[in-house]
């Protein structure tokens, strides 16, 4: 296959050459379309395993307090257990502020992916080869 240079050069004089050129340069660019997309799909389970895994090593799940069964439970017991579910609650409520970041922070990564994925998909088109 001669330079694609030269065959820009020769379809600029033949509109059937051009056309051609262009189909060969859009068959090219959509071989490569599905190895990208393969890579990604590849990677996708191993980063699918890393993101709770990194969410959990930021935030912290509280672990679930024990409570009394209630009808054989003295008054003592019932405050402590209170004091319990109270500070369970602080702390869940932080976790699940913790998960909204780590959420919100996976998702501004994902869009700006996109978006440089997007640039590099123009930049191919301005010059493909």
């Amino acid at each position: 296959m001669p330079a694609p240079w030269k065959a820009w050069r020769a379809a600029e004089r033949d509109p059937i050459r051009r056309l051609i050129v262009n189909i060969d340069q859009y068959i090219d660019m959509t071989r490569r379309i599905p190895l990208a997309l393969a890579a990604l799909l590849a990677a996708a389970p191993v980063v699918a395993t890393a993101l709770p895994a990194a969410a959990d090593s930021a935030c912290t799940r509280p672990d679930r307090p024990k409570l009394p069964p209630g009808k054989k439970s003295k008054g003592p017991e019932m405050e402590a257990a209170e004091k319990k579910v109270g500070d369970y609650t602080t702390k869940m409520t932080a976790y699940l502020k913790c998960l909204d970041k780590a959420k919100t922070d996976a998702m501004t990564e994902h869009k700006g992916v996109i978006e440089e994925w997007n640039g590099v998909i123009d930049a191919y088109k301005k010059n493909p080869g």
